[in-house]
């Protein structure tokens, strides 16, 4: 391992792959609503250095693949980082050159040399942390549930469809499924400026229903993304100063973005500061350990200032 930093995520990803059913001996984010597609995409990359990890997530798509959105995978995949999104490639193909899944995959993505054994974790979805797979068992695998879950995450609040870009689904998509909700009733809407929002209109209903109980929804594409920032930074030590300072520099800006996206406190701001990989390798470092922990402020339930907030 090459830093702490590598280590705090590898416990990250062992703690969420555990909750989702692989076998694992902590379990630190089952009070989270674990979003499994962009865990999926990001995982492989996490994973190069930890091949029990990699084998028992190959195990794990090839038990539970039908619960998983493929196309929503592939636009995931496509706006990831090109080295994460070739490590996703190489499982993808992996698992299409001995199952019938066919997730996205490039035409130069190589299978791995063995694929793993096939055994099936248990994926226990009455978990707190399982209820947008509990959504999907309602609703169906696709763009229909996701929208419902983020609908159900964030009651009171008025959306319109590119509110919900992260999601994965274009936004053609997200209106048609806000539109057929709000004829059948399940939605109210509203305009809003140019174009139209929309909130559940029985939350309570929807909650018990997909007894949702106390989890936070955090943005898990956001916390992933800080992870892998926070380790391409960590890899970094053994660059000249200057490049350390200027790529410390740099990530410091994107981090400002994802904190804002996670409800967390911003980076120090580094321009010209000698010590600036030292200070943001720092914040990194400290903002992984609470999230591998689950103890981060990215994890409360709360409404992050990335939606334009609209109440009723």
């Amino acid at each position: 391992m090459s830093s702490r930093v590598d280590e705090l995520t590898l416990d990250l990803m062992w703690s969420v792959w555990s909750e989702l059913g692989i076998p694992g001996v902590h379990q630190l984010h089952g009070h989270t609503a674990i979003d499994p597609e962009p865990l999926l995409v990001a995982t492989p990359w996490f994973a190069r250095e930890d091949v029990r990890l990699r084998d028992e997530v190959y195990r794990w798509c090839v038990a539970h693949a039908d619960r998983i959105s493929a196309s929503r995978l592939q636009t995931l995949v496509r706006r990831a980082p090109p080295e994460v999104r070739a490590a996703f490639e190489e499982l993808s193909a992996t698992l299409g050159a001995n199952t019938s899944i066919r997730w996205p995959a490039g035409a130069d993505a190589t299978p791995w040399d063995v694929a793993p054994s096939t055994k099936h974790p248990n994926l226990r979805v009455t978990r707190p942390s399982m209820v947008r797979l509990r959504v999907r068992a309602i609703a169906g695998v696709g763009a229909r549930a996701d929208v419902l879950a983020e609908l159900i995450a964030r009651p009171g609040t008025w959306l319109v469809a590119s509110d919900l870009d992260h999601v994965g689904y274009s936004k053609r998509n997200a209106s048609r499924v806000l539109t057929e909700l709000a004829a059948a009733g399940v939605v109210r809407q509203r305009a809003d400026r140019n174009a139209l929002a929309f909130q559940l209109a029985e939350p309570d209903a929807w909650r018990t229903l997909a007894n949702v109980g106390d989890v936070g929804w955090p943005r898990w594409d956001l916390l992933l993304d800080l992870a892998i920032e926070a380790r391409v930074l960590a890899s970094m030590g053994n660059k000249t100063a200057t490049v350390r300072r200027v790529n410390a520099a740099n990530a410091a800006e994107r981090f400002k973005v994802l904190a804002d996206g996670l409800g967390l406190e911003r980076p120090a701001d580094v321009r010209g500061d000698p010590s600036a990989y030292d200070v943001i390798g720092a914040w990194s470092e400290a903002a992984i350990e609470v999230i591998a922990l689950g103890t981060s402020p990215a994890f409360l339930a709360h409404t992050p200032d990335w939606i334009r907030t609209r109440t009723a």
